[in-house]
């Protein structure tokens, strides 16, 4: 029997992908399969995070517990958020 590999996305989605056959970047997009969406990243973080995908996959592992990644949110887009809730009040 085969490890399952499962996929927490970006937006909360559980994806089984114990059989997927590719992981491909499309507008800033990580999709698995071209079919689904594991998260939305700048071009800088899609290097770090497809190297640590190909590292964790590559591993050999005995055990026969699922596979699973948690896709990390986007840094960038944390940043890009801006606080609208201001106190402008003054003593």
């Amino acid at each position: 029997m085969e490890n399952r590999i499962i996929f927490y996305t970006q937006q909360g989605a559980i994806i089984n992908a114990t059989n997927f056959s590719t992981i491909s970047i499309e507008n800033n997009k990580l999709l698995l399969d071209n079919c689904y969406i594991l998260g939305y990243y700048e071009v800088d973080e899609l290097e770090e995070i497809l190297r640590w995908l190909i590292t964790e996959l590559g591993k050999t592992r005995k055990a026969r517990e699922p596979l699973v990644f948690m896709m990390p949110k986007s840094d960038k887009r944390k940043d890009d958020i801006v606080d609208e809730v201001t106190d402008n009040k003054t003593d």
